[in-house]
C-alpha cells in the first residue's frame, strides 16, 4: 500500500514537473511564510546573487562546502587575480554536487571553476540533501529549474518532509552562523571568527584522514563529466583541497589519496593537502573553518596555485596578520580550584569536600572552564556543576573533566557554560541524561561531544531553548538525542 501511495505521489509529480515547475514549488510554499532565510542557510541567496551579478564578467567560481565560506577573502583574490571571484559554498550535507548544479549556467567562457570540497567520504561523493536544499532557497522557488528532471522530481518528493519540519521550527540565528555574517562575496565577515575556540586546538570528532577510498567512481565520474561541459563553454575546471588543520590531518594514506584523485580525474588538481594544511591557531571552530587571519593565509596559497597555472606576471602582496594566540592552552595548568557544594544523588545531604578540591579550573584566554571534577564525587549518581568557583565563571567543560565517573547516572550543567569539548564524559558508562540549562545553546560544542557515554544516553534542554538549538550549526547532528525539560523539573532529580 505504501509503495503504490508512493508511486502515485511519483506520476503526478512528474506530471506537474513537465507542466509547470516553478508554479509546482509556488504553490506548495504559498501557504508558510519562510523561517530559515535569516539563518545561516540563507547565506546561499547572498552567494547566487553574487554569481549572478558577475555572470558576464571574467571570473572563479569556488565549488564546495563551509569551509569556502569560512576560508575564503574573496575580494583579495578578485584583486590579486584580475578576475571576480564568487564563494559558492555553503553547508557539506547540502552536497558539492547541488552547488555544481546551481552554478552551472552562469558559467561562461573564459570563467575558471574550482572544484574544493572538504575532505570527507560525505563531500567526496554526489550526494544531496534535498530538505537541506529546501531550508536554503525557501524564497527562491525558482531555483529548482536549474536541476536535471530527476533530480526536481526528488526535490519536490521531499517536500513534504520539509515543510513538516518548518510549521513546528521556530529558528534562532546566531553570529556568525547567521545570513548577517556573509559580505557581499559570501565570505564569512565576523568579529566573533578571530581565535581558534576549540578546547584541543582541534576537533577530534571531525578527523582528516584522506584514503584512495574516498574517489569512488560515481564522484568522479560526475566531476568528470561537468568538467567536460565547461570545456565546452570555453571555461576551465581545477579540483583543490580545503583548508585543514594540522593537528587533525592523519597522513598514513595520504600519497595513496593524491595519486588515487589525480588518476581518477580528467583534469588538473591544484597543490597538495599539505600545502593547504595549516598551524592549529589558524582555525576557529572546526578542522576546516579557518579564522580571520586563517582566511588570508588560504587565499594567498590559493593565489600562488593560481598565479603559476593562469602565468599572471604580476604581483599582489597580501596584508596577512601574525599567527593568533588560542583562546586555549592546552599546557595549561590548573589555575584556581576550591572546595564547593554539590546535591547528593541519595538524600537531600551536601556533600563538601574539605580535604581537596571539587570542581578544578582552568584559566584560558576567555574565561575559567572546568578541567576536572574530583575523585570524591566518583560515587555520586547525580552531579551539579556550580556556575562559579570562587567568583570565577565556569564558561565552558574540557576534555575528560568526567572521565571515569562509570555510576554517573545525570549530570547537571550551569546556564554560564558556552563551549563543550569532545569526551568529556569518557568512561562515564551509566551516565542516562546531560542537562544543559542554558537559555541559548551553547556556541560552541565539539562533533564528538558525546564520545565515551553510552548509545542510550540523552541531551536534555531547556523547552524554551529548543528554537536555538535546532538551527546551531553543530547542535543539529545531536537532534536525535534530544529531550526537552523546564528548570522545575531538577526540584524533584532523584
Amino acid at each position: 500500500m505504501k509503495g503504490g501511495k508512493r508511486l502515485a505521489i511519483h506520476f503526478i509529480l512528474i506530471a506537474l514537473l513537465g507542466i509547470a515547475p516553478l508554479a509546482t514549488v509556488a504553490v506548495i510554499g504559498a501557504t508558510q511564510e519562510s523561517k530559515y532565510d535569516t539563518s545561516f542557510y540563507g547565506g546561499l541567496a547572498i552567494k547566487d546573487d553574487r554569481l549572478k551579478a558577475v555572470s558576464n564578467q571574467k571570473k572563479i567560481v569556488f565549488l564546495g562546502g563551509s569551509s569556502l565560506s569560512f576560508g575564503l577573502r574573496s575580494d583579495m583574490l578578485s584583486e590579486a587575480l584580475g578576475y571576480e571571484v564568487v564563494d559558492y559554498g555553503l553547508y557539506a550535507p547540502l552536497g558539492v554536487r547541488t552547488m555544481a548544479e546551481l552554478a552551472k549556467n552562469e558559467i561562461h567562457k573564459d570563467d575558471i571553476v574550482i572544484f574544493a570540497p572538504e575532505i570527507s567520504t560525505e563531500t567526496y561523493s554526489t550526494n544531496m540533501d534535498y530538505r537541506m536544499y529546501w531550508k536554503c532557497s525557501e524564497t527562491r522557488g525558482d531555483l529548482i529549474n536549474r536541476f536535471s528532471f530527476n533530480d526536481r522530481v526528488d526535490i519536490l518528493l521531499n517536500y513534504p518532509y520539509f515543510a513538516s519540519e518548518r510549521a513546528v521550527a521556530n529558528v534562532e540565528a546566531k553570529a556568525p552562523y547567521d545570513r548577517a555574517s556573509f559580505n557581499v562575496y559570501g565570505d564569512i565577515e565576523s568579529d566573533k571568527v578571530v581565535h581558534n575556540v576549540m578546547p584541543d586546538l582541534y576537533d577530534s570528532g571531525q578527523m582528516v584522514a584522506p584514503s584512495p577510498t574516498f574517489i569512488n567512481k560515481d564522484f568522479s565520474k560526475y566531476l568528470n563529466s561537468y568538467a567536460k561541459d565547461m570545456t565546452k563553454r570555453g571555461a576551465t575546471t581545477y579540483f583543490t583541497f580545503s583548508p585543514t588543520n594540522a593537528l587533525a590531518l592523519d597522513e598514513s594514506q595520504l600519497n595513496e589519496f593524491e595519486s588515487a584523485l589525480d588518476k581518477a580525474l580528467d583534469f588538473k588538481v591544484l597543490g597538495s593537502v599539505k600545502q593547504l594544511t595549516y598551524h592549529q591557531n589558524y582555525f576557529f571552530d572546526t578542522n576546516y573553518h579557518l579564522n580571520h587571519a586563517g582566511t588570508i593565509l588560504h587565499s594567498k596559497a590559493l593565489y600562488e596555485l593560481l598565479k603559476e597555472e593562469l602565468k599572471l606576471t604580476s604581483t599582489y602582496t597580501f596584508n596577512e596578520e601574525e599567527m593568533p594566540i588560542p583562546v586555549f592552552n592546552p599546557d595549561s595548568s590548573s589555575s584556581s580550584s576550591s572546595s564547593e557544594v554539590v546535591s547528593s544523588s541519595e538524600s537531600s545531604e551536601e556533600i563538601v569536600s574539605s580535604e581537596e578540591t571539587t570542581f578544578i579550573l582552568t584559566e584560558e584566554a576567555d574565561g575559567y572552564y572546568l578541567s576536572k571534577v574530583s575523585p570524591s564525587l566518583m560515587t555520586e549518581t547525580i552531579i551539579r556543576v556550580p556556575e562559579e568557583v570562587d567568583g570565577h565563571q565556569i564558561l565552558g567543560i574540557k576534555r575528560g573533566a568526567f572521565d571515569g565517573f562509570s555510576k554517573l547516572k545525570y549530570v547537571i550543567l550551569p546556564a554560564t557554560v558556552n563551549n563543550l569539548a569532545n569526551g568529556i564524559f569518557t568512561g562515564c558508562d551509566s551516565l542516562e541524561r546531560i542537562y544543559l540549562t542554558n537559555e541559548t545553546a551553547p556556541d560552541f560544542v565539539g562533533n564528538d561531544f558525546l564520545e565515551g557515554c553510552p548509545e542510550s544516553v540523552r541531551i536534555y534542554i531547556l523547552r524554551s531553548a529548543r528554537t536555538s538549538y535546532s538551527s546551531g550549526y553543530t547542535w543539529i547532528n545531536y537532534k536525535k538525542y534530544f529531550s526537552l525539560f523546564n528548570l522545575e523539573d531538577l526540584e524533584n532529580l532523584s
